[in-house]
């Protein structure tokens, strides 16, 4: 068996070096201000600033007031705080990213999505909302944290890794801190989706910094993103990675510590989308050159090993790459 040949083309903005500052809230506000600018930057233009707060000013596109890290300001309650409204043009999905921040810790985020309606209204001390909007919620002594644990959270280096497709269609990134996976998050249109689906995308945000003793399979597969059925439709629910299943509830690749006995490979495994929640329910397509891997291939082994290196290993998944070596923290 050959490695897949990819089914997008992809772009690159990967092993992104950010050093610490020595403090906890510079470091969180460098992060944060990065994955922005990185999604805004990447040839095409299909990410914008659609809206913004700097925790004291609040303005539309194609003015974005996240100038720099100091733009990024925690708050709650009545304080001021700093968000914005990013819009992908190919696919229509918005994202909302707040910092609303118990005690003004910065390891705690509001992050929504909204397929269509889009995110409206707004000021220093609320978010703007979606009538179709869902998401994530991370906000001390509840859910856990986007990056670390503690009040306050530690002072850290990490490096950010993010790839989207050139038509715009499938947007990823990851975040690693000292050998581990610390952040993640996806906004892509399926493949191979249902004709009848008017709204194609699915959204998911992910800390794998608190999962143990889950494994970060478990965070992305066992823990849904979220799509819709249409354009302002009711009907939005959980989506669910899903894969070839063995022995009832356990994924094949959990039991292959070898290569196929016949092709002397290692198999990569593809990923569908799957809801259960009522006017969404039924298999959704695929996700695109998006594997589970095998039980034997360890996090950040590249295929082939040497050379052009398309593929690499991020944690429980195998995904496209260009060929450099992966920085991890």
């Amino acid at each position: 068996m050959s490695l897949p040949t990819k089914e997008r083309t992809w772009l690159y903005n990967v092993n992104q070096d950010l050093n610490t500052t020595g403090g906890y809230y510079a470091d969180h506000q460098i992060l944060l201000w990065t994955i922005k600018n990185s999604l805004v930057t990447m040839t095409g233009g299909f990410w914008r600033v659609k809206r913004s707060c700097d925790s004291s000013s609040v303005a539309d596109y194609p003015t974005d007031l996240w100038t720099d890290r100091n733009a990024v300001l925690w708050g709650r309650d009545t304080n001021g705080r700093s968000w914005i409204v990013l819009q992908n043009t190919a696919v229509g999905a918005e994202m909302c990213i707040e910092c609303h921040g118990q005690n003004s810790n910065p390891n705690t985020l509001n992050w929504y999505f909204s397929a269509a309606a889009g995110f409206t209204g707004g000021t220093t001390t609320q978010r703007p909302t979606a009538t179709d909007e869902q998401g994530r919620a991370w906000y001390y002594g509840s859910s856990g944290h986007w990056t670390f644990p503690g009040t306050p959270p530690q002072a850290f280096s990490c490096a950010l890794h993010m790839q989207m497709s050139d038509d715009g269609k499938a947007t990823r990134w990851w975040v690693y801190y000292a050998g581990n996976l610390l952040h993640a998050g996806i906004v892509e249109q399926p493949i191979d989706y249902p004709a009848e689906w008017t709204a194609p995308v699915y959204c998911q945000v992910q800390s794998t910094w608190n999962d143990t003793p889950w494994t970060h399979l478990q965070m992305f597969v066992n823990s849904p993103g979220w799509g819709w059925k249409g354009s302002g439709s009711s009907y939005r629910g959980n989506i669910f990675m899903s894969s070839e299943v063995y022995g009832g509830t356990a994924y094949v690749c959990s039991y292959l510590s070898f290569v196929n006995d016949l092709s002397g490979v290692w198999e990569f495994h593809k990923i569908g989308l799957f809801s259960s929640s009522a006017g969404i329910r039924g298999i959704l397509g695929r996700v695109a050159d998006f594997y589970i891997k095998p039980a034997g291939v360890a996090s950040l082994d590249c295929f082939p090993v040497s050379g052009s290196k398309l593929w690499v290993t991020v944690k429980d998944f195998i995904v496209p790459w260009n060929g450099t070596i992966m920085m991890t923290s």
